[in-house]
């Protein structure tokens, strides 16, 4: 039990990993913000830049997720060697 509180530290002090869920909250929030002002956009040219500004965000989202999770696993590794 000790152990898991111990990696659980290392987790959220973890300067890269920090960084990484950070980067992540702010592609999340444009994300958000794109989905919104789509919903609400009637113009169709608009329609199709703001459509493919939302699919790089989530693009973006998807490769600070796939980072996250792997320095995640490389913390929690360590601490198990």
């Amino acid at each position: 039990m000790a152990h898991q509180s111990k990696a659980r530290t290392h987790i959220t002090t973890n300067p890269l990993l920090k960084e990484l869920l950070s980067e992540m909250v702010e592609e999340f929030e444009k994300t958000l913000d794109l989905q919104n002002r789509l919903t609400k956009e009637k113009d169709k040219e608009k329609r199709e830049i703001l459509e493919s500004q939302l699919y790089v965000t989530m693009v973006r989202s998807e490769a600070k997720l796939e980072s996250a999770l792997k320095e995640w696993d490389r913390v929690v590794d360590e601490e198990l060697e």
